[in-house]
């Protein structure tokens, strides 16, 4: 039993001697780039008016209507949503 102390006790003092220059040097390894950040950022979510699926705002087919630019996920949905605001 005390053998497996001291082998926990060994495991914890090697962890807690490598966290900190191996914890720093994989943080800043896998830091997202200036150019993915900034995709992030503009990631915004928003829903489909029609069947009410959420996406990414980028990707999204464009309509204009009533002099306001609306959203949609595909452009099925687009043509549904026209189809009966008409």
């Amino acid at each position: 039993m005390i053998r497996l102390l001291i082998f926990a006790a060994l495991i914890y003092f090697c962890y807690r001697l490598l966290k900190g220059p191996l914890g720093s040097l994989l943080k800043d390894k896998f830091k997202p780039s200036d150019d993915e950040e900034s995709l992030l950022a503009d990631a915004d979510l928003i829903k489909d008016p029609q069947c009410g699926a959420y996406f990414m705002k980028q990707k999204g087919i464009e309509a204009r209507i009533g002099g306001k630019t609306i959203h949609f996920c595909s452009p099925a949905c687009r043509d549904k949503f026209l189809k009966s605001t008409r």
